[in-house]
């Protein structure tokens, strides 16, 4: 059977049966998300230090979809697919051991898999009252904004994969949780699902100001490099090429997709050098080993054009001398 949610069959071997465990009616979800909010409330009320909480809210969707709109209280696992949660709940098991787990999605069908795979994983270190609390939204954000529709404890706009893109509560004006990548200020609209990062391919959000910026400075950059080398990016190129996540927004200056057009030796001399600087100083220890890989491979890259371009320029030294 094909999977509706892609997971590169990391889900496969979990029974259908399992997955109907531990769901939560939307009015029994809101109660629940109710509780974890006074809860952490009346913590800041009487200025307690802040202790581990009981119970642990899941946003089982993308970054993306966290960034637009999540319910008050709600940690985002900060995927970029869904294929990427198991990983995500191994890193963090030892946190949530003995913990009431709630979860939730867009439509359900995402968190009935992740729920069943947490059980598993807490079964599988002893943990089996912990397994036996794993709770999740049933039909996910759409059932709960049908129950609620002015958006109860969901701040935001509900990420929708259609042309869509996302929406907001059908009563009043839903609440802006989303930011611009490049200005910071509130901005949640998903203009065009092409605004991918350059790095890691995840969407970014970009302001109409910012968009504008953007855009003027891939023009220049454009009309620049139409002198400068023979393979001339368009300037949509040029402006997809600018786009980066707020992870990978330190290679806004030494990380280029297409380096076949960089025909520029100091440029390429600069990147190294600066990608070698990350390497050495920012990006050191296990927390950034996905960092540094991109960043390794980057280096590799500019390396072997800076090869290429230095050996064209010997050879073509060498016939002009006439050896």
């Amino acid at each position: 059977v094909k999977e509706l949610v892609g997971t590169g069959g990391l889900f496969s071997e979990i029974p259908v049966s399992e997955t109907g465990v531990g769901l939560l009616t939307p009015q029994q979800f809101h109660r629940e998300v109710e509780k974890l909010l006074e809860k952490q409330k009346e913590q800041e009320d009487a200025s307690m230090e802040t202790s581990e909480p009981a119970t642990v809210l899941l946003d089982v969707r993308n970054h993306i979809e966290y960034n637009i709109g999540h319910f008050d209280g709600a940690t985002d696992p900060e995927t970029r697919v869904f294929s990427q949660f198991p990983a995500y709940v191994r890193k963090t098991l030892p946190k949530l051991k003995g913990k009431k787990i709630l979860m939730y999605c867009t439509g359900g069908i995402r968190c009935e898999k992740a729920s069943a795979y947490i059980r598993k994983q807490l079964e599988a270190v002893g943990d089996v009252e912990g397994a036996q609390n794993v709770h999740h939204l049933h039909g996910g954000i759409h059932k709960y904004l049908q129950a609620y529709p002015d958006g109860g404890l969901f701040k935001g706009l509900n990420y929708v994969f259609d042309s869509r893109n996302a929406l907001a509560p059908e009563v009043g004006q839903s609440e802006v949780v989303g930011k611009c990548v490049e200005c910071q200020t509130d901005y949640d609209q998903l203009q065009n699902m092409k605004d991918k990062c350059i790095v890691c391919r995840d969407n970014v959000l970009i302001c109409s100001q910012c968009r504008i910026n953007l855009r003027e400075k891939a023009k220049k950059l454009h009309a620049a490099n139409q002198s400068n080398s023979p393979n001339v990016a368009t300037e949509e190129d040029e402006f997809l090429q600018l786009l980066f996540c707020e992870d990978h927004a330190f290679l806004k200056t030494c990380f280029i997709k297409d380096l076949d057009r960089i025909c520029d030796v100091n440029h390429l001399k600069d990147m190294e050098t600066e990608l070698h600087s990350h390497l050495s100083t920012s990006l050191v220890g296990r927390h950034h080993k996905k960092r540094r890989r991109t960043v390794e491979g980057q280096l590799a890259r500019v390396r072997a054009r800076l090869c290429t371009l230095l050996n064209n320029s010997t050879a073509e030294e060498m016939e002009a001398s006439g050896r």
